[in-house]
């Protein structure tokens, strides 16, 4: 009985130890946090996330329902993907086709007999739904730079498109990314992958920088406007919008002016029919909580402490 209960009291003390109470660092000009967050996951009710900045590497979870900010052990150096959901399916070009990965050990090639290679002055431009089944792809080799859509494994065309700008897929949609600025300035447009048909704009005409949508049921996602200003419902179907709502409150100083920066926040979908969208760049760690129809539940701080000086 004895040694059960120092086992349990040594779990618990080792536990302890690999987690502690945390905050997010800040110069000693700002009252918040403005470092850049990357490797944000959700699972449950929390939200985990890292950050590098001078010699300081850590991760962080924050529990959405108590608020409370933990420091985590398990930081990977490199490992500086923004939302590693969203990296996968993905297409790679290659000389022999385009390889198609579900995950990093998972992947198949698309035969393209005729297809030369990545253009040596563009690139890639190519993407891949998220079932598997489409693949699309910009080949910048031919004359009028058409966007082709093909069925993955077979490789089959279902037809040539022209595109505004590069090729991209929300679900089960194709998206028309463009840009007419040097940037961060970019829009969307939702087309139909069948017939290459425009559906309606991404959000209604949002800026997409950053984009990180979640699906909340079917066809129903929500958007985050990359320059922090708004949340957008969307039924990617029919391109209704179902509600668009302002959020720039929850990013000002205590002068009212706004911190709203490109790309400084990162929708992540929770459990129990909420919405966790936490900031990164200004504000950094905070998080405000949503349901599924864009109402805010509750919005959460982050614990800030000073930068320590490298010595």
């Amino acid at each position: 009985m004895l040694k059960s209960f120092l086992l349990i009291l040594s779990i618990a003390g080792l536990f302890s130890a690999c987690t502690k109470k945390a905050c997010l660092p800040k110069s000693q000009y700002s009252k918040y946090s403005d470092v850049v967050l990357n490797q944000l996951t959700a699972s449950g009710r929390e939200i985990k996330f890292c950050f590098e900045l001078q010699e300081q590497a850590k991760c962080l979870t924050v529990n959405v329902d108590n608020g409370k900010y933990l420091e985590q052990p398990d930081y990977k150096k490199n490992k500086t993907s923004r939302v590693p959901n969203l990296e996968y399916p993905r297409g790679v070009l290659k000389k022999d086709g385009v390889e198609v990965c579900h995950s990093e050990k998972q992947c198949q090639t698309v035969s393209w007999p005729d297809y030369p290679g990545p253009h040596p002055d563009y690139g890639d431009a190519v993407a891949v739904s998220a079932s598997g089944k489409f693949l699309a792809m910009t080949n910048y080799w031919a004359k009028n730079q058409n966007t082709e859509i093909r069925e993955i494994p077979s490789g089959k065309l279902i037809r040539n498109i022209k595109l505004k700008g590069w090729p991209g897929f929300i679900g089960e949609t194709l998206v028309d990314y463009w840009a007419e600025c040097a940037g961060p300035c970019t829009q969307a447009d939702l087309l139909d992958v069948q017939t290459g048909n425009k559906i309606a704009s991404l959000g209604d005409g949002i800026n997409v920088d950053g984009l990180t949508p979640v699906n909340i049921s079917e066809d129903l996602w929500v958007f985050n406007d990359g320059y922090g200003e708004s949340l957008v419902l969307q039924n990617l179907k029919t391109g209704k919008i179902i509600k668009k709502i302002d959020i720039t409150s929850n990013l000002k100083d205590e002068q009212g002016q706004s911190l709203a920066n490109p790309e400084n926040n990162i929708l992540l979908k929770l459990s129990e029919n909420s919405l966790g969208l936490i900031y990164s760049l200004s504000k950094s760690g905070n998080v405000v909580l949503f349901d599924h129809e864009l109402n805010i539940l509750k919005t959460i701080e982050a614990p800030v402490c000073s930068i320590q000086k490298e010595t």
